[in-house]
């Protein structure tokens, strides 16, 4: 599996929180009545919560020697190779959790 900026799949039979945005759309177009629902994440990793499951940060060099695997990060909630980044996330997590508990 591929992990695109280090979105990890959702597990059935866990709860979500999302943060969603309307599908972006050219200026003029009007959208179709099937399009009116349409949304998307506002980021790959900075979109989905789940208290169940924590996020996981791996060393880079070991993506690039192969050593991750499905297995290692199929419940985790994002993957992070720069700290900053898992912070920022375990903050933005916090205040969701305590926002909407």
């Amino acid at each position: 599996m591929t992990s695109i900026r280090g979105y990890v799949l959702m597990n059935d039979h866990q709860e979500y929180l999302l943060f969603l945005k309307h599908l972006d759309k050219v200026k003029g177009y009007k959208y179709k009545k099937s399009e009116e629902m349409t949304y998307i994440p506002v980021s790959t990793r900075f979109s989905k919560y789940c208290k169940e499951e924590s996020p996981l940060f791996i060393d880079s060099k070991q993506i690039e020697e192969g050593e991750i695997h499905y297995r290692d990060f199929k419940d985790a909630s994002a993957i992070f190779i720069k700290s900053d980044e898992l912070k920022q996330y375990q903050s933005i997590s916090s205040q969701v959790y305590d926002k909407y508990q």
